[in-house]
């Protein structure tokens, strides 16, 4: 019984080690993280189309408010001003 626990421990620390082996996939990652940053810098979608004939959605009656200022900042950041201006019931605490 002692040396079957201590060949599933070995065997999970040895399978610990080489998960924690992963110094090349990092880097790749990392090149591919840039490149998709410079391409969705770019915007696109529904949040940027300029209408005058239709309603105002959200993010463009907190774009207009001075008090909201906090709101659209922290939206711009995240990214989210395509998720704000789609139908469907939304719940926005500011």
């Amino acid at each position: 019984m002692k040396t079957l626990i201590k060949s599933i421990l070995l065997f999970v620390l040895f399978g610990c080690f080489i998960a924690c082996n992963n110094a090349t996939k990092a880097s790749d990652n990392a090149t591919n993280d840039t490149t998709n940053d410079e391409a969705s810098t770019e915007k696109t979608g529904q949040a940027f189309i300029k209408d005058e004939g239709s309603t105002p959605n959200a993010l463009q009656l907190a774009i207009q408010s001075e008090d909201h200022s906090t709101l659209v900042a922290a939206v711009q950041a995240a990214g989210v001003e395509n998720a704000l201006v789609n139908v469907g019931p939304l719940t926005v605490f500011a």
